[in-house]
């Protein structure tokens, strides 16, 4: 919330213009009627705030343009990197004598092809959808990839969409940064990992990294609320392959640092063999072999290739035979608070390995597919999915090294009516999590542009260095 010293928000479209008098301060000229809202004086020199740079300024009163353009000079437009014609707020704290222009959000992803002609495009709606609310909210989203971090000069080179196309620019390092990169091998490269480092020191970056599923299974299961939703889960070993086939005839091996259920098996024990189900591009492939030996040989390059664990099998509820998750997309609000902002159901395709949507799985409605699974009360299965995600998130952000406001729970119903975590995802598909059409702003991306503008007054409260 904003104090009681700080006026008020106000979304301003800036405007560059020379500095005719030359002097070595900069010139704000801006309307009466906006100078009396932000409660500032003509003549008056605050700070000047875009991002985590600042700059001082000289408040001059224009009556030529309504009380919402900000006109600044270009020399003080140049060193904050306001591109001409950039929507965002505009506020003052006279205890600091300072005034605040944006949030800036940064969204970091993968490296960026810059096309030789024509606009960029950017693969998924979801940073275009957070972008135009942003707007709507007087935050500057700009998207940038590691390459773009600049320690040296304090800024980011990024792209940020005006007058409906995409424009390369230089940003300062924004206030929140949001890492989206989607590939655990560009994000571990060492030049990205030192991208990383610098922005986690110099402003509110969450969702540092991806998460390890065997770490996340030793920190949850540190927590007696949690223990009990847990499937009994190890890391790979051929003894302990053995052990929990014997224990409990269907199990599933799941890369430790997998995605979008890429690598999963499963295996199930028959009285004379053995049989191994997995997904591929071209579809399912079902094995059957006839003794331990020959499906250790068949796991052999997979499990050296990469960490896998072993996870019991469960007796999933299911509909028209198709078995039935829940991914809960569960963030941090506009206070700071985790909350759950959707809640999908997904079932698999008959006869496969996983319910992920990047697998051939369907998304459906909570309150359509409940009534098919359980006969306890929907509201109250719902109840108890919410609670379940959010305790999680809870115990993970009190565990985790890193800041996190985001992460994608999977939780599953079993046959008798129990809560199981299957998964827990710090960068949750965005083409699962809602039932929106198109032209609606889906809550996640309100959410989330909520929590940038909360995390943002935390550090402007905190003083937070600025870069002079």
């Amino acid at each position: 919330m904003t104090s009681v010293s700080q006026s008020k928000p106000v979304k301003v479209t800036v405007q560059t213009k020379s500095n005719p008098e030359h002097s070595l301060t900069g010139v704000l000229s801006i309307n009466p009627k906006l100078l009396n809202r932000l409660k500032l004086i003509p003549g008056s020199t605050p700070a000047l705030v875009c991002g985590k740079r600042k700059t001082r300024v000289r408040v001059k009163t224009n009556h030529h343009h309504n009380q919402f353009i900000l006109i600044v000079d270009a020399a003080t437009a140049s060193h904050l990197c306001l591109p001409d014609g950039i929507q965002l707020n505009i506020s003052y704290n006279p205890r600091a004598n300072t005034l605040f222009l944006g949030p800036l959000f940064c969204i970091l992803v993968d490296p960026i092809e810059k096309p030789t002609d024509g606009p960029i495009k950017f693969l998924s709606p979801f940073i275009e959808e957070v972008t135009r609310y942003g707007k709507k909210r007087g935050t500057l989203v700009f998207v940038a990839s590691p390459d773009g971090v600049n320690p040296e000069k304090q800024q980011i080179t990024g792209w940020h969409l005006l007058n409906r196309t995409w424009q390369a620019s230089e940003f300062p390092i924004p206030d929140v940064c949001y890492n989206r990169i989607s590939s655990r091998t560009v994000e571990q490269a060492q030049a990205t990992q030192a991208a990383l480092r610098f922005l986690n020191q110099t402003c509110h970056l969450f969702n540092t990294q991806f998460l390890n599923k065997w770490q996340v299974h030793q920190h949850l299961f540190k927590s007696e609320k949690l223990r009990h939703y847990l499937p009994e889960t190890r890391p790979y070993t051929e003894a302990d392959l053995n052990e929990m086939l014997k224990k409990y005839n269907t199990i599933y091996l799941k890369p430790a640092d997998g995605s979008l259920g890429r690598g999963v098996i499963r295996l199930v024990r028959h009285s004379r063999h053995i049989t191994c189900q997995y997904a591929t591009v071209s579809g399912n492939v079902i094995k059957k072999f006839k003794n331990y030996g020959q499906l250790l040989q068949f796991l052999k390059p997979r499990t050296t290739r990469q960490d896998y664990l072993i996870q019991e099998g469960l007796k999933l509820a299911s509909w028209a035979k198709r078995p039935v998750d829940f991914r809960i997309l569960v963030q941090k609000n506009g206070t700071g608070n985790w909350r759950v902002t959707s809640m999908v159901a997904r079932a698999a395709r008959e006869n496969t390995v996983v319910t992920n949507v990047a697998r051939g799985g369907n998304i459906y409605s909570v309150k359509s597919i409940l009534p098919h699974l359980t006969q306890h009360s929907v509201e109250k299965t719902q109840h108890r999915l919410r609670q379940l995600a959010i305790l999680i998130a809870q115990e993970l952000e009190a565990q985790l090294e890193g800041t996190f406001a985001e992460f994608g729970v999977d939780i599953a119903l079993d046959i008798h009516g129990n809560l199981w975590l299957l998964e827990v995802n710090a960068k949750p598909s965005k083409n699962e999590n809602s039932m929106l059409g198109k032209d609606s702003n889906r809550p996640s991306v309100r959410n989330l542009l909520h929590y940038v503008q909360y995390a943002t007054e935390q550090q402007r409260n905190a003083r937070h260095r600025f870069t002079l």
